[in-house]
């Protein structure tokens, strides 16, 4: 580890810059003072990975907070973006900032499930990140993040859009999932075995691909970055209703939040609620103008039956809050009454 120190010579506040090593190294700057003080030195800079390529709709949070942040801190803070998946695996990219390779990433809760499986109940449910705020879900879904990895959880970079599935015949009814086989992740695996079908994990940038080949009947998304993935392609069927909410973390090193001056942690916190709230207006609108695209060039919505949509909906946060609660028997009830509370 290599470390410098820099005095101004107008100020007597020290910043320490520590480099890590792996994928370049991830800076963890410090800088201490008053808000005029650390605002006068040369800017403090938090490497971000991402789980989404750069040119997709899962980069724009990460945009909107760099916009967000230097506007706040008038420069003395940059969030600097260092990749997506090219650079790190989503499967890889928390233990990353655990470990303080990289300061920051947006990424999925299915992802790091192993490491807190608590993390999933962020799907829960259909309040709004206030609500989930005032009710505490964050903050207790961040002192577990801070417990078992390092991490604090600091913001919902995406919400407001549900989760979908996507076929190559038409998913008419519950029993047609017997026997196929879906590409899927964590959050969807207990859903789909509950209806009988086969799960299989495949990385993001290869599910066209798999579409393509055959080598899955179908796919569960959220309901954006289908159009621009062109995975109603080969699946262009969709099951309504949707289910879930698409709620992704952005997640920090504990030790870079702390190396902040205290001004700078207050910006960044409240950069990352605007942002939040910027990106599920534009996940919302993002969703309007896809389905309609996609209705376009052939998509066809299948409807479940009323009572088969209640079944599902019903059987989709059982069998969530189950799995949660097996894994994490202590925790996972405690964050099921807060998200009970902001439900309510």
């Amino acid at each position: 580890m290599l470390r410098t120190k820099s005095k101004s010579p107008t100020s007597k506040v020290t910043r320490r810059r520590f480099l890590h090593g792996a994928a370049g190294g991830a800076f963890l700057l410090a800088g201490a003072g008053r808000m005029g003080a650390s605002f006068a030195q040369s800017p403090i800079r938090l490497r971000y990975v991402n789980f989404g390529e750069k040119n997709s709709i899962w980069a724009e949070p990460t945009f909107e907070l760099q916009r967000q942040v230097e506007k706040r801190s008038n420069g003395a803070l940059r969030i600097e973006w260092t990749g997506g998946p090219e650079v790190v695996s989503p499967f890889q990219a928390v233990e990353a900032v655990s470990r303080g390779v990289f300061d920051m990433c947006h990424t999925a809760t299915s992802y790091y499930t192993a490491a807190v499986p608590e993390a999933l109940s962020l799907a829960s449910g259909d309040a709004s990140l206030k609500s989930l705020r005032d009710a505490g879900v964050i903050s207790a879904l961040d002192e577990l993040h801070r417990q078992k990895l390092g991490v604090s959880l600091i913001g919902i970079a995406t919400s407001g859009v549900r989760y979908m599935f996507m076929a190559s015949t038409p998913p008419s009814d519950l029993a047609f999932f017997k026997g196929k086989r879906f590409r899927s992740i964590p959050l969807f695996d207990p859903v789909l075995r509950t209806l009988g079908a086969a799960t299989t994990t495949i990385s993001p940038i290869e599910v066209f691909a798999a579409l393509e080949r055959g080598v899955v009947d179908g796919i569960a998304w959220p309901e954006i970055n289908m159009a621009d993935r062109g995975f109603h392609r080969h699946a262009k069927y969709m099951m309504r209703p949707g289910f879930y909410e698409s709620r992704t973390p952005t997640l920090i090193n504990v030790k870079a939040l702390e190396k902040l001056p205290a001004d700078l942690r207050k910006v960044l916190a409240d950069s990352c609620i605007a942002a939040d709230e910027w990106t599920a207006n534009l996940f919302k609108q993002t969703y309007v103008k896809e389905m309609a695209l996609m209705r376009q060039q052939g998509l066809v919505e299948v409807p479940l039956s009323a009572a088969e949509a209640k079944e599902f909906l019903a059987m989709t946060e059982r069998v969530l809050w189950e799995k949660i609660n097996s894994d994490s028997p202590v925790n996972g009830p405690r964050i099921r009454k807060l998200f009970e509370k902001a439900a309510g």
